[in-house]
């Protein structure tokens, strides 16, 4: 993990950031520090922002992704600019924990060549705090694109990421993602084309997939959205 990560090349770029001491036994790494962007996305205006961030970072990362948490509290603590809350068991209320950053699968895609810190904030962080910006300033929805909460929009944008056309094709292409290779390929395509997913090019597809975790996690997405038996 320490290599991939690039830690100390992050920490030498953004010099702002500093990492936090933590107890020898702590299950992450956790960097801080301030976020200066500009940049622009096709069609839309050219933003410059600043927000301090908290970054959780798993030692088991890349199996596990970062928790980001944005501190400086410029972002309303609202679940419309997409923020994770968690609800205290004893009073109820809903305490802010992290920032909704993209769906899992989305996230492992876009740093799957490159799973440094600063790719991740470059790629992750900074187009969600550049459509926070854009959202506070005009009103208007994510430049990056909106899920909707919960399993329906985790749902959608999964069947975006696969290009697939609806729900029922990807609870078969999760199911053929938590089987082995050998064995989902002699089985009929999720697509629905009517070949075997060995002879489709979807298999190529998915092949990219498989490499991004192992299959015990798709499963559990698989197992998440649509049930124990699925």
């Amino acid at each position: 993990m320490k290599e991939s990560l690039r830690l100390d090349d992050f920490l030498k770029e953004r010099s702002t950031f500093v990492r936090k001491v933590l107890p020898a036994n702590s299950k992450f790494i956790e960097v801080e520090g301030e976020i200066y962007f500009n940049r622009v996305k096709d069609g839309y205006p050219e933003l410059s922002g600043n927000f301090e961030i908290n970054i959780k970072i798993p030692r088991s990362y890349p199996y596990a992704l970062p928790i980001v948490k944005e501190i400086s509290q410029k972002i309303p603590r609202e679940e419309r600019f997409h923020l994770n809350f968690i609800t205290d068991p004893f009073t109820r209320v809903k305490i802010y924990h992290s920032c909704c950053l993209g769906s899992d699968l989305r996230i492992r895609a876009l740093i799957a060549n490159d799973l440094s810190l600063e790719n991740f904030v470059s790629k992750v962080v900074e187009p969600y705090l550049y459509s926070v910006c854009y959202k506070m300033r005009t009103g208007k929805d994510f430049p990056i694109g909106e899920l909707a909460h919960y399993d329906e929009g985790l749902i959608k944008d999964y069947i975006d990421l696969f290009g697939l056309q609806n729900s029922n094709q990807l609870k078969k292409t999760l199911f053929s993602l938590k089987e082995k290779k050998r064995v989902a390929n002699k089985k009929p395509c999720p697509c629905d084309c009517g070949l075997r997913l060995g002879k489709c090019d979807f298999h190529l597809h998915l092949n990219t997939f498989r490499k991004l975790i192992p299959r015990s996690h798709y499963q559990r997405i698989s197992k998440d959205l649509f049930g124990e038996n699925n």
